[in-house]
């Protein structure tokens, strides 16, 4: 993360110390490499710090993400339990992934940023919603969803919301700009304004129909 990276001055202080290995990639390192100068001098054993150093730090991370995992699994199996007490359509319908800092976005989370997570994906890969820069943000039934955003099938793939072409993409591609039709309109056709145009198109064709009935029976009774 951009707020972890070693600081000038201790890229800067390991200099004037003599070590010239490896840079370290965060204060953590940094740190354990600037012990290490100061106490040995040696280049070699502080390049080893920093590598024990980056070890601890991965073995934090994969604890902490289980442990978030296993909270996010908890908090979806309760919103589940509360849907199916609520009855009909439940009360949640999913989760919007928003940036806890906009300016501090991890590269894995950013294909995920405002990508909306259903409740039943969220329920089947809970895993989804421990980004550790992303935030999970409660979207109740009935709030509108905005078309064009990533609607999440799993965690690796999309559908676009609102989409005219319904189709799935990998989650690292770009959300294609499906919304709009293909003969230039901006706003597709209003679903009322076309049944009420099937309607009127229907009730003509009837009318002609039974017009032209009424036309045949009065000839017959003329020519009898």
């Amino acid at each position: 993360m951009p707020g972890n990276r070693p600081s000038a001055k201790q890229i800067g202080f390991l200099k004037k110390l003599g070590y010239d290995g490896d840079p370290p990639q965060t204060i953590r390192e940094a740190s354990a490499a600037i012990d290490e100068m100061l106490s040995s001098g040696d280049s070699a054993k502080a390049q080893r710090a920093i590598v024990r150093a980056r070890k601890e730090s991965a073995s934090k991370v994969k604890r902490q993400a289980a442990k978030r995992v296993a909270e996010f699994t908890m908090l979806v199996r309760e919103m589940v339990r509360e849907n199916q007490n609520f009855g009909g359509d439940g009360l949640y319908a999913g989760f919007m992934l928003v940036a806890i800092d906009p300016s501090d976005i991890e590269a894995q989370d950013r294909p995920y940023l405002n990508a909306f997570v259903p409740i039943g994906v969220a329920e089947k890969n809970p895993e989804i919603l421990a980004k550790e820069t992303l935030l999970p943000e409660d979207v109740l039934v009935g709030e509108p969803v905005i078309n064009g955003i990533k609607c999440l099938v799993s965690p690796d793939a999309f559908k676009v919301t609102g989409a005219w072409f319904p189709l799935t993409y990998p989650i690292t591609t770009e959300v294609p700009d499906f919304n709009k039709p293909k003969h230039g309109d901006e706003n597709p056709p209003n679903p009322v304004f076309a049944l009420i145009g099937c309607s009127f198109g229907l009730v003509c064709m009837i009318g002609a129909l039974v017009g032209a009935l009424l036309l045949c029976v009065i000839t017959i009774m003329a020519l009898c």
